[in-house]
């Protein structure tokens, strides 16, 4: 079995909340409680996504606060940029590069009694995509992302795949969201319909979420900052416990839970 957790939408800031009360918790206290949680689970996980929005205030010093959250994390941990997130900053503070291109990359882990081979056997492939449009809430897949999944997923269709993006590759139904849709989030899912894709995860919703296309179950986090609460009203917003996904994955099923991150 493989096991991990997705982080999402922490939303750090260069400095504390000023308003670090119960109506607007500081969101760096907020992520960094969450990860003190999931360090004492550290031994159960084999890696981390973190999906985007990082940062909520569009400063590059941001990302400062954001490190000092994580820094007791151990193990794998894998970066995603959001709406709120700025390409180069992410670049020097997160991969140690000085580069404004897309985020866009593939890494694999292997399944247990597999490890020794290289490369292994059989491995899990994620892949991340980059859905950030610069100054807008709305998410893209490029075309040029379509096609490196495509190529990824041509060069072994069989193996088992999981997709991690920032922004919904489909339609949510809640009306608020719809206008901010995803470009080319369908065309994604024709593309990995060619393949052994297991599920595609997703946050930007800040709510539990699950859709689904092409025999493809897509699966929102919700936030470790603010959670909306009605998708009715989107005025109607709680700050409750941090939320995670936990995920575990074998070579032919897939479990999924969220988790709430108790008070300390």
């Amino acid at each position: 079995m493989i096991r991990f957790a997705i982080v999402t939408d922490s939303h750090c800031t260069s400095k504390a909340s000023t308003l670090a009360d119960a109506e607007n918790p500081d969101n760096n206290a907020r992520l960094a409680s969450t990860v003190r949680w999931l360090a004492r689970r550290n031994a159960e996980l084999d890696f981390v996504v973190f999906a985007g929005d990082l940062i909520g205030d569009h400063r590059a010093e941001s990302y400062r606060s954001f490190q000092q959250a994580i820094a007791p994390l151990a193990g794998p941990r894998y970066f995603l940029v959001g709406n709120h997130d700025l390409r180069r900053p992410f670049r020097r503070h997160l991969l140690d590069e000085d580069s404004d291109a897309p985020v866009v990359y593939e890494f694999t882990q292997a399944f247990p009694g597999n490890q020794g081979s290289s490369p292994p056997a059989s491995a899990l492939r994620g892949l991340v995509l980059d859905t950030l449009v610069d100054g807008e809430i709305r998410g893209a897949v490029t075309r040029s992302q379509l096609d490196w999944v495509g190529a990824k997923i041509a060069e072994n269709p069989s193996q088992p795949t999981v997709v991690f993006m920032h922004h919904p590759p489909l339609p949510t139904g809640i009306d608020w969201m719809a206008a901010h849709p995803t470009e080319n989030g369908a065309a994604l899912i024709d593309v990995l319909a060619e393949g052994n894709v297991r599920a595609v995860f997703f946050g930007h919703v800040h709510m539990e979420m699950g859709l689904a296309a092409r025999g493809i179950p897509c699966f929102g986090t919700p936030a470790t900052s603010r959670q909306f609460t009605d998708g009715f009203d989107r005025n109607k917003v709680e700050w409750d416990r941090p939320s995670i996904r936990l995920v575990t994955l074998s070579e032919d099923t897939l479990s999924t839970y969220l988790d709430r991150v108790p008070g300390e």
